[in-house]
C-alpha cells in the first residue's frame, strides 16, 4: 500500500511541474524550461556580442554552447499544452543551423544577419504558443564581467 501511494504521489508531482525535460540533463535532474530558455538566451547574448566584437574563436564557442541549449529544448515534450521539443526542431533549429554554418565558415557580417534571422524565429515561436508577450531583442550592452573583443 505504501508503494501504491508513494507512485501516486510521484505521479501528482511530475502533473505540478508545467515543464521538465523529457530525460535527465547533464546533471542527472529535471531541467524546467525555463532554465533552458535562460541558458540560451545568455548564449545567444553572448554569441551576440562575440559577432559584434569579431572575435571568431569566441563566436565559435558560444554557437557551440548555444547548440547544447537548442537541444535541450527539443527534449522538452510540452509545456502549456504546446509541442515544445517539435516546435524547437521545426522553427528554431533551422534558423540556427544557417547561423552556425555562418560562424563556421568565418563569415562574421552573414552571422550576424543569421543571428537576427534566429531571434525572429524566438519571437515567431513565442507568439505561436501565447508568449507573444515575451520578446527577444538584441542589445549591445554588456552584463558580464567579460571582455569579448579578440586578443
Amino acid at each position: 500500500m505504501l508503494k501504491l501511494g508513494l507512485s501516486l504521489m510521484a505521479c501528482v508531482l511530475s502533473l505540478l511541474s508545467p515543464a521538465v525535460l523529457a530525460d535527465e540533463d547533464h546533471h542527472g535532474g529535471e531541467v524546467e524550461l525555463i532554465e533552458v530558455m535562460g541558458a540560451a538566451q545568455t548564449r545567444s547574448h553572448k554569441l551576440h556580442l562575440s559577432l559584434r566584437a569579431e572575435n571568431q574563436a569566441l563566436a565559435d564557442f558560444y554557437a557551440h554552447e548555444l547548440e547544447e541549449a537548442i537541444e535541450d529544448m527539443t527534449r522538452v515534450e510540452s509545456y502549456d499544452g504546446f509541442p515544445i521539443g517539435s516546435l524547437a526542431e521545426s522553427m528554431l533549429l533551422p534558423a540556427f543551423e544557417k547561423l552556425e554554418d555562418a560562424v563556421k565558415s568565418g563569415d562574421l557580417t552573414a552571422a550576424s544577419k543569421r543571428f537576427d534571422a534566429l531571434m525572429a524565429s524566438c519571437n515567431a515561436c513565442h507568439a505561436a504558443t501565447d508568449h507573444g508577450e515575451i520578446v527577444i531583442q538584441k542589445t549591445d550592452h554588456n552584463p558580464f564581467f567579460q571582455r569579448f573583443e579578440p586578443r
